[in-house]
């Protein structure tokens, strides 16, 4: 016998092969959209506030020596969990006027060692340093690396002067009648700071340029042909007093030169001079000028005086050379 359904009962209807699979589709894509929609709305975080405090900085590029203006700075909310550590400055009314005593990038917080005292004039004397004098050279092209020294760089300073040399030279060596004065070259001071070049106190004379239009001014200084380096006719140097002494010395007497160093390089090694000796064999070239050198000549020995016997009649007669001396007794 077969069970039949009883009274009551709805016949289930029996589901095909593409009717489940339709179904099982369905709910995937349920589940996917259920799951996409968890995975893209992140939870809600609670915002934190970081607390700020106001900080001067620069607007722009500020160049050395040059006076603070309204438009050079502006105020921000900086954080204090990165608020700096040095004296800074929380307003602009005490700024402006005032003298970057050193190069200030855009964008950095003005410090006070930035800035001179405040009633100090601008110009070169806000860059010379405690202890130290300026001093301007005559330099030419040849003389200051072809024009590539700009403000902030280090040098050293040579000068080449004649000395006077004895007549004739010791025994053993070539005796030169004919020259009393030798050039000599010797360094008078090493790593020097540039000041500036000529009137010049910043590499560029351009105030208030952006990034992009200091970019803008190589690109074309490029296409003109321009090389960065600029012909002057002068050098300002920050020494020492006994510096300057040897260089205003060096430049009355001699003919200066400049050579340009990397500011990394703190080295001064101690040098003695360079003589034509140090380059060229005098000996070889006197040779070959004019046969083997010549060697001093002796000197004579003087002649000892004659003394005469003594005579019965009590008197001695002395010959000194050509003279003669009679001594009575």
């Amino acid at each position: 016998m077969s069970a039949k359904p009883g009274p009551g009962r709805k016949k289930i209807p029996k589901l095909n092969m593409g009717q489940v699979f339709i179904i099982l589709g369905l709910l995937s894509a349920v589940l996917t959209v259920i799951l996409f929609r968890g995975m893209s709305t992140p939870p809600a975080e609670e915002m934190v506030e970081t607390p700020t405090k106001p900080l001067v900085i620069a607007t722009h590029s500020i160049p050395k020596g040059q006076a603070i203006q309204n438009d050079d700075v502006k105020v921000v909310e900086w954080p204090e969990d990165v608020y700096p550590k040095v004296e800074v400055y929380e307003n602009t009314k005490s700024l402006v006027g005032r003298i970057a005593t050193s190069d200030i990038l855009a964008g950095q917080p003005i410090f006070m060692l930035n800035l001179a005292k405040e009633g100090t004039r601008g110009g070169l004397t806000t860059l010379i340093p405690n202890g130290f004098r300026a001093i301007t050279i005559s330099v030419t092209e040849s003389k200051a690396v072809a024009g590539f020294i700009k403000p902030g760089d280090h040098v050293d300073v040579l000068a080449t002067f004649e000395i006077r040399v004895a007549k004739e030279a010791k025994e053993g060596l070539p005796v030169i009648p004919f020259e009393n004065t030798i050039p000599l070259t010797d360094t008078v001071v090493q790593d020097i700071p540039v000041l500036a070049i000529a009137q010049e106190v910043n590499e560029k004379e351009l105030p208030h340029q952006s990034d992009e239009e200091e970019a803008k001014t190589d690109k074309d200084d490029k296409k003109k042909g321009g090389s960065g380096a600029k012909i002057v006719s002068t050098l300002t140097l920050a020494v020492t007093p006994e510096q300057a002494e040897k260089i205003a010395f060096s430049e009355e007497k001699g003919v200066l030169k400049v050579v340009l160093r990397n500011q990394s390089d703190k080295e001064q090694p101690r040098l003695i001079g360079t003589v034509t000796g140090d380059i060229v064999d005098l000996v070889e070239a006197l040779t070959k000028a004019g046969g083997p050198p010549r060697k001093p000549e002796p000197k004579a020995e003087p002649e000892a005086p004659v003394v005469m016997p003594i005579s019965p009649y009590g008197r001695v007669e002395v010959i000194e050379g050509t003279e003669s001396t009679t001594v009575s007794f």
